[in-house]
């Protein structure tokens, strides 16, 4: 009978709302899945969602400057009360992430992530799409429709709406300009 061992998860740090990895294994977690800033060899800054992703996951666990552990629910909540919209981009984050995709942070006041191609390097390639997150039933005109599509375009990006509905499900709709 073979045990399973189980990974030890890496120790991460919050320090004045800013999550590090530092050690020999943060610069392989990094290249790995492409999460967070790597600083130099050993240290790495992970965004809120890449944390909270991770901590989920039983890849990391967070440490407070007291150095207590913090949970999940805890560092959710944490991130919640400074960026109100973080459930929303979180779920449509961790599905995109489940699936297999290389999720950054997107461009402010356009779209909330940069997406690449499943098996790409993200450091290699340049981002295919652009994820602009939607909460179900608020609205979007024509007009800002159309302007966040003809920026993307411009930048040689296509457009991915996410809606996330009441349920925490997320339908994924990719924007496509016709010309009549």
């Amino acid at each position: 009978m073979h045990e399973e061992v189980k990974e030890k998860p890496l120790q991460a740090r919050i320090l004045k709302g800013v999550i590090i990895i530092e050690g020999d294994n943060a610069k392989e977690l990094h290249e790995q899945g492409y999460y967070g800033e790597l600083v130099d060899d050993n240290k790495v800054l992970l965004s809120p969602l890449e944390a909270l992703y991770l901590l989920e996951r039983g890849k990391i666990e967070v440490i407070d400057e007291q150095g207590n552990k913090i949970s999940f629910y805890k560092l959710l909540h944490y991130f919640t009360e400074k960026f109100p919209s973080l459930m929303s981009n979180y779920i449509v984050y961790r599905d995109l992430r489940s699936r297999g995709y290389i999720v950054r942070a997107g461009i402010e006041g356009i779209a909330e992530f940069r997406l690449y191609e499943r098996g790409s390097k993200g450091k290699d390639k340049v981002a295919k799409y652009l994820v602009k997150t939607m909460c179900e039933g608020l609205s979007l005109s024509l007009f800002e429709l159309d302007k966040l599509s003809s920026v993307t375009r411009n930048l040689g990006k296509e457009l991915i709406l996410a809606i996330v509905d009441r349920q925490g499900d997320t339908t994924y709709y990719k924007v496509s300009r016709v010309e009549l």
